[in-house]
């Protein structure tokens, strides 16, 4: 069965492959109409086969080395597939190759235009480097297609208070929330955004609320301003 936007999963066919070698291997050894077959010559194939498939599977095994090598394989046997060139800009973003990942996730929007994961992961990106403007760019069209993502409105909500458009961030905060009400990070972002704009007991609430919830981030913020 596909598993999301892969139509085939080559993990899922390892043991069933074993038990169809398998079970081939035992009729031939006990068919009557192959009683005369030399079975010197039977083992001599199977063993050949079995060395054939530890090699190939050692081979393939080095693939999932990474999740960076893995998307790599992907992608060079996929080029055109988004999802894949998608999953290797987030492999990349998560290893700190932030302009590598770029790079990919503008692919796979090349390919989909449409395609809500990679729209807000480079929104998501550019957010990192600092363009906060086009950042918002992208998680605008990300929540278009996928509007029940709260991560979406979390980082809008950040680039929106970078840029100015505080009244936005705050309702892009209040969105995040109502998708998901135990997100620590938006209490961050919240408590951050108050502190900013010098609404202290308002921060300080968030920001209490994001460390109670085991956001590390928000202890020292907390600590130095509202002690």
């Amino acid at each position: 069965l596909p598993v999301g936007p892969t139509i085939f999963n080559e993990r899922y066919t390892y043991v069933p492959s074993v038990m169809i070698f398998a079970g081939t291997m035992n009729f031939l050894f006990n068919e009557k109409r192959f009683a005369n077959f030399n079975r010197n010559i039977l083992m001599a194939c199977i063993i050949l086969t079995a060395i054939l498939y530890a090699y190939k599977t050692n081979e393939r095994s080095k693939v999932w080395n990474n999740s960076t090598v893995l998307w790599s394989d992907a992608v060079s046997k996929s080029p055109k597939a988004a999802h894949a060139l998608n999953n290797l800009g987030d492999a990349y973003f998560n290893s700190g190759q932030i302009d590598s990942a770029i790079i990919y996730f503008t692919k796979a929007i090349e390919i989909n235009p449409n395609y809500a994961s990679a729209l807000y992961n480079r929104g998501n990106a550019y957010g990192q480097t600092g363009k906060a403007t086009e950042a918002l760019v992208d998680l605008d069209r990300s929540i278009q297609f996928d509007p029940k993502r709260a991560e979406a409105y979390n980082k809008r909500g950040q680039a929106n208070a970078l840029t100015g458009h505080l009244d936005k961030a705050f309702e892009d905060f209040a969105k995040a929330l109502a998708l998901k009400p135990d997100y620590a990070e938006v209490y961050f972002n919240l408590g951050i955004t108050y502190l900013n704009t010098n609404q202290k007991n308002q921060a300080c609430e968030n920001l209490r609320k994001a460390a109670n919830m085991g956001f590390e981030n928000a202890v020292k913020p907390l600590q130095q301003a509202c002690n």
